[in-house]
């Protein structure tokens, strides 16, 4: 990512496999920083809090699945100056369902409410969206 190597990556995934896989990465590459499983819609770990920036790529749609409003309630409670969220742009066949229009007022609706500003990227399979600080 062309940052400092001091630079500090935390990881969470469901997936204790893999959540073990990045650690010894980390360990292996001599980046600082961790990798544990995380169960999204429950509390975040200490570890989680205060980051500069939180990725999450495609994994709002996963959690509104489970629970409606997971994906405001896991932003609020994971507090980070800046979030890149991402969104399917097709199915799984490669098909687009208008996808990119309904995951769009998602991620429009989620910025209105955090008061954050939104920048739209779109990828040919993917829709990225940076929320910033707040003003």
């Amino acid at each position: 990512m062309g940052l400092p190597p001091e630079t500090e990556y935390r990881a969470f995934d469901i997936d204790t496999r893999l959540a073990a896989l990045v650690a010894r990465f980390l360990r292996l590459s001599g980046r600082g920083g961790l990798a544990a499983a995380w169960d999204l819609l429950s509390p975040p770990p200490e570890e989680a809090l205060g980051a500069d920036l939180a990725l999450l790529w495609k994994t709002l749609p996963l959690l509104e699945q489970q629970e409606r409003g997971a994906g405001l309630k896991l932003l609020r409670g994971l507090p980070a100056r800046w979030w890149i969220v991402s969104f399917p742009a097709r199915s799984l066949g490669g098909r687009e369902k208008g996808m990119r229009e309904h995951y769009d007022r998602l991620a429009r609706d989620l910025a209105r409410l955090l008061r954050r500003p939104l920048r739209r990227l779109d990828l040919p399979n993917e829709t990225f969206y940076i929320l910033a600080p707040a003003e």
